[in-house]
Formats: structure tokens, C-alpha cells, sequence
């Protein structure tokens, strides 16, 4: 055990020696409560990463097929450019 758990210079032990049993007092369930939303929010930050991951390489795949075809379009119009002052 640590020693210093049962000093309440920490945050730590303030909150686990005055707030959590204060919480309990209110409603027994709190701190299931907490661990229960606790566990929701990783799993939420788990799927936004994947899903952010997911959404940047669909980013990369998109503007590595748009350049090709822009450049064309580009080489295309500039060559009916050109085609139109020789004439």
C-alpha cells in the first residue's frame, strides 16, 4: 500500500476520502455511475478515432485520383485555348 494514500495534500485522496463518500451519501450508485460512463467514453473516443482515420484516408484516396484528372482538364483546356488563337 502507498503511503501516501491516507494523506490529503493529494487530489487524489481528497476526492477518495470527502467526495466519493459525500457522492455515495446522494446516491449509492455514483461511482458505477462514473465507471459506467467512464467505459462509454473510451469506447466513443476508440470509434472516433477509427472513424476519423477512416474519413482521412478516404480524403487522401479521393484527392489522389481528382489530380490526374484535373491536370488533363487543365491540359485539355489549354490546348483548345491555344487551338482557338491559331485559328
Amino acid at each position: 500500500m502507498d503511503a501516501t494514500n491516507e494523506e490529503l495534500v493529494y487530489s487524489r485522496n481528497r476526492i477518495r476520502h470527502n467526495i466519493l463518500p459525500q457522492m455515495k451519501e446522494i446516491n449509492a450508485q455514483a461511482v458505477l455511475h462514473m465507471n459506467q460512463t467512464a467505459h462509454r467514453l473510451w469506447e466513443l473516443r476508440e470509434y472516433l478515432e477509427e472513424e476519423t482515420a477512416r474519413a482521412l484516408e478516404g480524403c487522401r484516396i479521393k484527392r489522389r485520383a481528382e489530380v490526374p484528372v484535373i491536370r488533363a482538364g487543365v491540359a485539355e483546356a489549354s490546348k483548345g485555348t491555344a487551338d482557338a488563337s491559331a485559328a
